[in-house]
């Protein structure tokens, strides 16, 4: 098997496969690099092997196939033999669409056709996404056998492929991360505090509701993208009668960032009132929410945990166990450190490069092209140079997120020089006036006390 199972905001079609597409899909085989090729056959022969696309193809008995189609062209293919009780699986995307999540729609649709009680799959230990999903059915049995996983999993004759599953928050990071679960084939019901922002929810198929109490009546596992603590009390009515009512028998998913401290006391609360709770929460902004590409960190108990991991595959490149609560948010805050210094490093200088009259797009290609270059470096220094501020991870939530891992230091005797400095830049942005902006705006404040230094 071959792609990495991530989301994508691109149109996609998904059908069953026709003798016509023959033609198809042997052009889109031979796009493929060697290395994909290799993944899903275990060898990088540029033909399919000797009659698989004539029984793929077949529609015969036992023989599903499946196609992915973007702009009318075929990428991808999905097929299953089903013998016995038994659906062998097989995916293939080519190289150019995958980390898109096709691959991930595709097997959750392939599985739901087949109808078997078991699952067999062969993946590579690269592909570590596809036991995200394939878990998510049944009990697996896995096996390793060189480079690749021997799967293997039996589902309850009861079971579906995923529950029903409710998400509420629908802001800035929620709405991509929901869009992209609604698009993976979760069932989902979505609550949020504002109702516009479920319009593109209900049209991805997601049951909207009017009331959080729907939610918790309708669904035994709830996910929370909420601001802060404030609304996710109020979201659970904890400290009223409403809070044992909604939680108890339920699945609580804490996937948003606030202090470690609250989360502990959360975890404490709700398994007192008889419900569980996973501490979730994601690194990166809105332009890898949208595109499937957050990280995931978990943490709880190892049972809860588990039945939720497969959940967060159409949110997620990838996903992280880091033990019990609150080390999932500890190791957030941690990594948000970096990030911090980081993009305000980046914005100083680029601010010391543009005062000195350089020519911006020789800076940017040259950061671009250095060793300290990155996914976050390439999108902010586009931004800095451009002067394009569009929120991809607002300052104002920022400066939270600061003040969260200060305070998380000071309690554990922790000194945090750069990230005080930080503080106090990004205090300065909000007040500026750029608080909704993305934090890149963060180079206003290095200007404003340029322009105070030099014009006393």
């Amino acid at each position: 098997m071959t792609d990495t199972g991530t989301g994508s905001a691109e149109p996609m079609r998904i059908r069953p496969a026709v003798r016509d597409d023959h033609a198809a899909l042997v052009r889109m085989l031979a796009r493929c690099s060697d290395h994909s090729r290799y993944r899903r056959f275990l060898a990088g022969s540029r033909f399919w092997p000797r009659r698989y696309l004539t029984d793929a193809l077949s529609g015969r008995a036992g023989h599903i196939a499946l196609v992915a189609e973007v702009d009318g062209a075929v990428v991808a293919l999905a097929s299953a033999v089903v013998d016995d009780g038994t659906a062998e699986l097989g995916l293939l995307v080519e190289d150019a669409y995958q980390r898109r999540g096709i691959g991930g729609r595709l097997l959750r649709v392939l599985v739901d056709r087949a109808e078997a009680g078991v699952l067999s799959a062969t993946v590579q230990i690269a592909q570590r996404w596809v036991l995200d999903v394939l878990r998510g059915y049944g009990t697996a049995t896995v096996s390793i056998n060189g480079d690749v996983f021997e799967v293997r999993v039996h589902r309850p004759a009861t079971t579906k492929s995923f529950m029903d599953v409710g998400f509420i928050g629908l802001g800035v990071m929620g709405q991509p991360m929901a869009l992209n679960l609604a698009r993976g084939g979760v069932p989902l019901v979505v609550w949020n505090r504002t109702p516009a922002r479920s319009a593109a929810l209900r049209a991805a198929g997601a049951r909207v509701t009017d009331h959080p109490d729907e939610v918790f009546r309708d669904v035994k596992t709830v996910i929370l993208m909420l601001a802060n603590s404030a609304a996710i009390d109020a979201v659970l009515g904890r400290g009223t009668p409403d809070f044992a009512a909604r939680v108890a028998g339920h699945t609580i998913v804490h996937m948003g960032t606030t202090s470690p401290e609250y989360s502990r006391g959360l975890d404490a609360d709700i398994r007192a009132a008889g419900g569980e709770y996973v501490e979730a929460p994601v690194s990166g902004s809105r332009t890898p929410a949208e595109a499937g590409q957050l990280v995931g960190l978990l943490s709880g108990d190892p049972v809860a945990v588990a039945a939720v991991r497969p959940y967060l595959a159409p949110m997620c490149a990838e996903t992280f166990l880091c033990g019990p609560v609150p080390n999932a948010l500890l190791t957030k805050l941690a990594v948000n450190l970096f990030l911090i210094t980081m993009v305000t490093g980046l914005a100083e200088a680029t601010h010391f490069a543009q005062r000195h009259g350089l020519d911006m797009d020789l800076f940017r290609s040259v950061l671009d092209a250095g060793p300290m270059s990155s996914s976050v470096s390439r999108l902010k220094t586009r931004k800095l140079v451009e002067g394009d501020f569009a929120v991809q991870a607002a300052a104002a939530d920022v400066l939270m997120n600061n003040q969260l891992i200060a305070q998380a230091a000071r309690a554990a005797g922790v000194a945090s020089p750069l990230l005080d400095v930080c503080h106090d830049l990004f205090a300065q942005t909000v007040a500026l006036g750029h608080g909704s902006s993305d934090m890149a705006a963060v180079v206003h404040a290095v200007a404003a006390r340029t322009d105070h230094v030099f014009d006393e």
